[in-house]
């Protein structure tokens, strides 16, 4: 009962479905947030908390920094509860209210926001009430802040575009200033969805103005779906065109005219560009704003709940405006050309010698000033130095005459911004050490590094950065050079960065050196990378555990490639935090020889060691920890853990391992029939829906029979598992060729069309087949594949209990590829995956033509 273990302290905030406390968690003697729902009969109470249990499922498959942490969920006699990580600061709405944000805060909003979507949307969970109250943002005691994101109440998984939900009375759910055009159509919402009100934000973020406005609720939509504003630099004229074109991409009034993901409006966002696109124009032939008929009006307005209060003021309208091309019908405008799929170039702002940025329509505000203490805050710094044609630019001329010695400041500066702004750069030895002299500088490095990244040479210019790696005098430089080597790929940096780490001290400066690592090191740099891991950074921990496993995974054997890491584990010494990062990797990487050492961790005497495992086994590459997390999860005391080892259980319940699909399906429902645990009997139920066998599908269609409430879920579940059986490719002869259109490909950018897939951008990006084999035995497998460039990408195929890691190979025609022989045990339904493992910056991991499956042995 939540009265025995949570005490109630106040109340935090209140709103139309429920509220929320601070409370007192007596077990773990921590306060936390604890929410309610509101609800005036049994029935709809009944629904509200299947609702806020669905929420917290939802959140606690998400570990990130940027998203609101789920401790708890259960019901009592006042109702359903769930128990968050109390939040100690304000709303972005809060600090949006004192001004405007600045150019350098508006960054830090945008990057650490994207990855909190980047991680939710990797899991196939769609936000869908993206507004500034659902950012919480926090004061750190470095004095600069975190951003939360909060509530995903709404938030659906989504494998492929659902329909917009609606409430009882057929009103859409959500926050209308920030909602996209397809939720008021209800039509299909996708990520791009979350992209769209995303932008809503930073647009309300940079002007204290909501982008689409209006008197009425119909107004507000009709902006939306006529897609009428005044353009973001118009307001801003200030900030850089690219920033101010950038946020109106991801307001597009057309889904496909909007990034395809959050990862790649992130590298579109760190490049400093967007595609070439046409401006939109709301305009009419005569210049005015085109008004709605009432015909239109009518329609908008049946489309919107009734009660859409609280509108602040905006400028009075004389009806509701109506987005029409000039010369033509109504409708939005399109892409002119193609659309790139990664960012070619960045143009810089704020370079020594650019042109003076005109001044803005609002003042924008330091978020950092704006919720420090009165007595802490500190006045507005001084501009930068723009210029040569000042005192203090005068000034300048003279130290950095004698700085470049025989190479005036002016033309270095010169140089320098030439460089900058090229799409291209052609450097030499001279262009390098010019570019990795500003990399000292604070105001510039970060403009030197990019430039660095995109420069284009001899294999010189490598060999100079590398060496330069030893000679950096600053953090800043050290951060900004690690960026560089990683964009390139400069495989021989990485024994300098290694031999910088004992010199950095500098939180970001080492998690960009772990994430350089990531892209450079190979398996030979693991044992001194494990020298060098620190405890007590929850950031950096994970920045190394990525570099960690992208180093080892280049070794095509799973066992040989984890042997660090266990002899580390077993060797019994480290914090906690640091033997829990040994305990994840090895889950990453799999292999036999680890598997037993991980699951024997649920049995750990060390509280976070057993929860670290129940928690990494979800990342295990095929499902063969199944039979033991079964074992674990009935023993299990902690709730806490035992909810971590059910939600690892219905991760792996999908892949591919030696236990058929059908026997998967049938310790899930055995599971799920020996818990009273209604939060177990909930994840087992999403975790069958994954299944991809009869049996699984069986159960779920007799489930409403004797539990009514879980008749949506169960039909949706049968919906799921009847369209991947649809899919089932027979394994039945000799050689078996798993063809493309059958393959199940996560939601995002992938393309399957005319028998190849293409568009693997991201390492999120996943293909899988459902087989259906015949006869037990040896099968090997091959595939065939194209990929033209230079920076070839890892990737790693699953299929039985077998894991090949494999590097692409070059090849600008179809290449067959032997990947290993893996054995299937018994007749029934497999998963086979391809996992991309890493892709260079901007790139495709290949061109996948076929994949071919051979029995060669019984």
């Amino acid at each position: 009962m939540s009265q025995n273990r949570y005490e109630v302290l106040g109340k935090i905030a209140e709103g139309g479905l429920g509220s929320v406390y601070k409370a007192y968690d007596r077990n773990l003697r921590r306060e936390v947030a604890l929410k309610r729902v509101r609800a005036d009969s049994q029935e709809e109470a009944d629904r509200q908390a299947d609702q806020l249990f669905e929420e917290a499922r939802t959140i606690s498959t998400l570990q990130h920094p940027h998203i609101v942490t789920v401790f708890d969920v259960g019901k009592d006699v006042e109702g359903a509860y769930i128990v968050m990580e109390l939040l100690k600061g304000e709303t972005l709405e809060d600090i949006i209210q004192r001004g405007a944000l600045n150019d350098g805060d508006f960054r830090e909003l945008v990057s650490q926001s994207l990855e909190g979507m980047i991680a939710a949307h990797a899991t196939g969970l769609i936000h869908l009430d993206i507004k500034p109250q659902n950012f919480m943002v926090i004061w750190l005691p470095s004095g600069k802040f975190q951003i939360k994101i909060l509530d995903f109440g709404l938030a659906k998984i989504a494998h492929q575009p659902h329909i917009q939900e609606v409430d009882a009375d057929g009103s859409i759910l959500g926050s209308i200033f920030f909602m996209a055009p397809e939720q008021f159509e209800r039509s299909p919402v996708d990520v791009r969805t979350d992209l769209y009100s995303l932008g809503c934000v930073y647009y309300f973020a940079l002007t204290q103005q909501y982008p689409f406005q209006g008197e009425t609720a119909p107004e507000v939509m009709a902006s939306h779906l006529y897609h009428s504003r005044v353009p973001l630099e118009q307001i801003r004229p200030d900030l850089p065109r690219a920033l101010t074109a950038w946020v109106e991409w991801l307001m597009m009034r057309d889904p496909d005219a909007r990034p395809v993901t959050a990862s790649q409006a992130f590298e579109w966002f760190q490049a400093g560009q967007v595609p070439n696109m046409e401006p939109e124009q709301p305009f009419t032939d005569d210049g005015t704003v085109a008004m709605a008929t009432p015909e239109e009006e009518e329609y908008i307005a049946e489309a919107l709940p009734e009660d859409q209060g609280g509108y602040p003021p905006t400028t009075p309208s004389q009806g509701v405006p109506r987005y029409v091309r000039p010369g033509s019908s109504s409708g939005p405008l399109r892409p002119t050309a193609p659309r790139p799929t990664r960012p070619v170039a960045r143009t810089p702002s704020g370079v020594v010698g650019a042109r003076p940025a005109p001044r803005p329509m609002i003042r924008p505000v330091n978020i950092a000033a704006a919720m420090a203490p009165e007595h802490l805050r500190h006045k507005a710094p001084l501009p930068k130095w723009l210029t040569l044609w000042t005192p203090v630019g005068i000034a300048a001329l003279v130290v950095a005459f004698f700085a470049f010695q025989f190479v005036s400041r002016a033309r270095a500066e010169s140089r320098f911004e030439a460089l900058a702004n090229m799409e291209k750069p052609q450097g030499n030895v001279k262009d390098v050490n010019l570019l990795l002299q500003f990399l000292e500088e604070p105001g510039n490095s970060q403009v030197a590094g990019e430039t660095l990244k995109k420069l284009e040479g001899s294999d010189t210019v490598n060999t100079l950065i590398s060496r330069y790696v030893l000679s950096a005098k600053s953090d800043i430089a050290r951060k900004n050079l690690a960026g560089a080597i990683a964009a390139r790929g400069i495989n021989d940096a990485a024994d300098p960065l290694l031999r910088q780490f004992p010199k950095v001290q500098d939180r970001e400066t080492r998690i960009a050196i772990w994430q350089a690592l990531g892209r450079v090191a190979s398996p030979a740099h693991v044992p001194e990378m494990l020298t060098n891991l620190i405890a007590g950074d929850t950031n950096e921990l994970k920045a190394a555990e990525n570099a960690l496993v992208n180093a080892a995974s280049q070794d095509t054997n799973a066992d040989s490639a984890s042997s660090p890491f266990l002899q580390a584990y077993r060797s019994n010494s480290g914090a906690d935090d640091v033997r829990a990062t040994y305990i994840r990797v090895l889950s990453r990487l799999g292999g036999k020889d680890s598997l037993k050492d991980v699951t024997d961790a649920l049995e750990n005497n060390n509280p976070q060691i057993r929860n670290a495992a129940a928690i990494a086994l979800a990342d295990w590459p095929n499902a063969e920890p199944i039979p033991a997390l079964e074992a674990f999860i009935p023993k299990a005391k902690d709730p806490y853990i035992r909810k971590n080892a059910v939600n690892s259980l219905g991760n792996l319940a999908g892949l591919s391992g030696e236990t058929p699909q059908e026997e998967i399906a049938k310790s899930l429902i055995e599971a799920r029939n020996n818990t009273k645990d209604a939060g177990e009997m909930a994840s087992i139920l999403s975790a069958l829906e994954r299944v991809a066998a009869p049996e699984a599908r069986d159960y779920l269609l007799q489930l409403p029979t004797t539990e009514p409430r879980s008749k949506p879920q169960a039909e949706a579940g049968v919906k799921r598992i009847n369209a991947l059986l649809l899919n089932t490719v027979p394994v039945t002869g000799d050689t078996t060729t798993l063809p493309v259109e059958k393959a199940v490909l996560t939601p995002g950018p992938l393309l399957a069309k005319d028998g190849v897939i293409s568009n693997w951008f991201g390492i999120a990006d996943q293909v899988s087949w459902l087989v259906q084999v015949e006869q037990p035995g040896e099968y090997e497998v091959q595939l065939s594949q194209t990929y033209p460039g230079t920076k070839p990408g890892h990737y790693t195929v699953t299929f039985g209990s077998k894991l090949f890691p494999r590097q692409v190979d070059i090849s600008p025609t179809p290449k067959t590829v032997t990947l290993g022989k893996a054995r299937i045990p018994s007749p029934g339904h497999y998963r086979l995956w391809i996992r991309p493992k890493q892709i260079a910056l901007g790139d495709q991991l290949m061109r996948l033509d076929k994949v071919v499956l051979t029995k060669t042995g019984s």
